[in-house]
């Protein structure tokens, strides 16, 4: 019998033009937002912080938490197309593993977040900060779990692209419509 291959693609290119510190940054934003299911999730951010900073090993006087995590988390996930989302969903996925069919494989995804309300399910992807030379690979990553997504669940799949240090929130838009 023939078992399908399981495909895991690992591209850390884009790391590779961040320094040390700025890839630690990313990990901590990325643990902190894992933790964050709904807006009032915010008023332990704090509390959150810290607990990623002790996670990773760091130090909070080696970091001003308000600048680098805190304010930038806080002001993009308030913005009004993540309030309506955040506010009351029914159910949320952080870092949820898919084992999808990929013709002769399965492929591995992950995507950041979803979340389900009652009338739509959002794929929300987080990046540190905006650098259009990388949203081309982005827009296709979050595409790809969106098409995921909209054969999972039934309500009509959205999806954002949310740079944290940039308080940038891109809304991708697909013509897919949920299986039946």
């Amino acid at each position: 019998m023939n078992h399908p291959k399981i495909l895991i693609k690992q591209t850390k290119d884009e790391l590779l033009k961040f320094s040390p510190r700025e890839q630690k940054r990313g990990e901590i934003l990325h643990f902190i937002l894992s933790k964050i299911n709904r807006l009032t999730d915010l008023n332990h951010l704090e509390q959150i912080t810290t607990q990623a900073l002790a996670y990773f090993g760091g130090r909070t006087e080696n970091w001003d938490l308000a600048k680098e995590f805190i304010v930038p988390i806080q002001t993009v996930l308030n913005q009004p197309c993540l309030q309506t989302i955040l506010v009351k969903p029914s159910q949320v996925f952080s870092e949820r593993t898919i084992l999808w069919p990929n013709q002769t494989e399965f492929e591995v995804l992950r995507p950041d977040k979803v979340i389900l309300t009652e009338s739509v399910a959002c794929v929300l992807e987080f990046k540190s900060e905006y650098q259009e030379e990388y949203f081309p690979s982005q827009q296709t990553q979050l595409k790809k779990y969106m098409k995921v997504i909209a054969k999972l669940f039934p309500q009509p799949v959205r999806g954002y692209l949310i740079y944290i240090l940039s308080n940038k929130i891109i809304e991708i838009k697909t013509t897919w419509v949920p299986s039946k």
